[in-house]
């Protein structure tokens, strides 16, 4: 639907009683936004209905979003309206001679559009503007429905709500509160990285501090943990992390600086690195996982200078600025984005604790291993498809408005062995062979620091990826566009029970030279088709057979 811009109409001779049997006309709504522009400028008017009126309603296909047309004379049909520009932000779900498609997910039906945009504001970050919200909506449906293209009009660069919103905080409900003893469950454990020892706090959006009461974990399990509890809890709470204990021994790091100026900065971030709980600080190189080494590099038309062609490291100049490289223990950089910039000391060593807390996490996860006993239940494979080749005899498939033609089907345990080139696309398959049912899940960690679980998708709840005894499934709600070159994972969990799985949510690391951009990421990009809830109640298990994990890591060439 296109607003047009419009004054007050003459429209006082027609009984609001009479106007509430017909339509609203775009002159109607034009006419109220400009009332509010005239009070403020933050008007934001979002619409999910078709042009036209036409309907299908059956279990198989999508419907459309709007009713029979109304072919009788409109009683301000003959009003004349005044044209006056609007400056609000208006987003319609589809263009003037489009349908707006409604998704049948039983027992109800949604707007596709209105789904989509709810979930795209629920994954708004504050920086965001309207025009990403509308950018991400609009990849989201192009995958799903390429009939229907959303539209937006007035000041779309304005930030969301101002950019006045707190980040979307993870956290975990407390599934149950001991009477007697000083103790909770909280709905999260070992396979979404809960550890003896961390520490969980309160969460209270209102509230400015949240350290009223805490839970410190004692026990963990597969899918739950307990914990001693200070303060008041009551079941359904909201816990979040507040410290962190690693399960394993802390990653060791090795400081040091090429010049002696610059002895004072690694004596502070020393004693920054110290207090992060999963990283130690070693005076021995030889003994160290990581090497963080100042370093006052020069660049030439955007390129460091090095004082020999095969050195891991630029060359310092006095006059340079400093800079902080994260490097492997071989001294070569660990990834681009770290390289953190140290004019500016407490900025600095802010973004590099951050990006190491990253970096930790990501290793954790990485390797994660299955509980003791056999070979995972649950397999995949990933089918690797490249844009089609005119006329190709190859199996091809339609996603993201483009034809792709399968190159190649890679066992999970042979991609780092596979050829695998950007500008491809990956789909997966799992197997159970097993006769019980368990929940899958698939994330994809990078080594720009991301951790993105993307099946089942975040707008099914976590349910929705029970595969069922001897099952074989051929996703299709996803797919996962490999573009940036570099390594990569695919980390499949199975579980007997379900699990939130976007607890693990991370994104890449925070350049600490230049600001990056923005924009989409693959995963970003996903294709939305249906699928179903199934639910299934699964008594307590042992640990044993409760849950696997397995893993493919490969590397993406140019």
């Amino acid at each position: 639907m296109k607003v047009k811009a419009s004054a007050k109409p003459k429209i006082r001779t027609v009984a609001p009683a009479v106007l509430d049997d017909y339509d609203i006309l775009d002159d109607e709504i034009n006419t109220w936004l400009a009332a509010l522009e005239r009070k403020t400028d933050q008007v934001i008017f979002v619409s999910d209905s078709c042009h036209s009126g036409t309907v299908t309603r059956n279990e198989d296909a999508p419907m459309s979003r709007g009713i029979p047309i109304d072919t009788r004379p409109h009683p301000l049909g003959t009003a004349t309206f005044k044209s006056s520009p609007l400056t609000c932000v208006r987003i319609s779900a589809c263009q003037a001679n489009e349908k707006a498609v409604e998704y049948p997910e039983a027992p109800k039906t949604h707007g596709l559009f209105t789904w989509f945009w709810a979930q795209a504001l629920k994954e708004a970050r504050p920086g965001e503007t309207w025009d990403d919200l509308h950018k991400r909506v609009s990849a989201r449906l192009r995958m799903e429905n390429g009939r229907q293209h959303p539209q937006i009009e007035g000041k779309s660069q304005r930030l969301i709500f101002k950019g006045g919103f707190a980040e979307l905080q993870k956290t975990i409900p407390v599934r149950y509160v001991y009477p007697k003893t000083p103790k909770a469950k909280i709905g999260a454990g070992r396979l979404l990285g809960v550890t003896r020892g961390s520490v969980y706090q309160k969460y209270d959006a209102k509230a400015q501090n949240q350290n009223s009461a805490v839970i410190t974990i004692t026990k963990v399990g597969t899918t739950w943990s307990e914990g001693d509890v200070q303060g008041t809890f009551v079941t359904g709470d909201l816990v979040t992390l507040k410290r962190y204990k690693p399960a394993a021994p802390p990653l060791k790091v090795f400081i040091a600086a090429d010049l002696v100026k610059d002895r004072p900065l690694v004596e502070r971030i020393k004693a920054a690195v110290a207090e992060l709980p999963m990283f130690a600080v070693t005076p021995h190189q030889e003994q160290c996982k990581y090497v963080l080494r100042i370093l006052r590099p020069k660049q030439t038309d955007g390129k460091y200078i090095y004082a020999r062609p095969d050195d891991s490291a630029p060359r310092t100049c006095t006059g340079q600025p400093p800079q902080c490289w994260v490097m492997t223990s071989g001294e070569g950089l660990v990834h681009k984005d770290l390289i953190t910039a140290m004019r500016d000391a407490d900025k600095g060593i802010k973004v590099l604790c951050e990006n190491l807390e990253k970096m930790g996490r990501l290793y954790n996860l990485t390797t994660l291993t299955s509980a003791p006993g056999p070979d995972s239940p649950v397999q995949f494979d990933a089918e690797v498809w490249r844009k089609a080749d005119p006329g190709t005899q190859a199996q091809t498939l339609k996603a993201d408005n483009r034809t792709w033609q399968k190159e190649q089907t890679v066992k999970s345990t042979e991609l780092a062995q596979a050829d695998l080139r950007a500008g491809r696309m990956l789909t997966f398959t799992l197997r159970n062979n097993t006769d019980r049912p368990y929940y899958t899940y698939l994330v994809n960690m990078t080594d720009r620091g991301e951790i993105i679980p993307f099946y089942p998708p975040a707008y099914l709840n976590s349910e929705s990826g029970l595969l069922p005894p001897g099952g074989v499934r051929h996703i299709e709600e996803v797919t996962l566009f490999i573009e940036t070159p570099g390594r990569e994972y695919i980390r499949l969990i199975a579980s007997l029970k379900p699990i939130d799985i976007f607890l693990l949510t991370q994104d890449g690391y925070r350049q600490g030279i230049k600001t990056r951009s923005e924009g989409l990421n693959p995963l970003e990009m996903l294709l939305v088709t249906k699928a179903g809830h199934t639910r299934s109640r699964v008594g307590e298990l042992s640990e044993r057979t409760a849950w696997s994990t397995m893993q493919g890591a490969f590397e993406i060439k140019p």
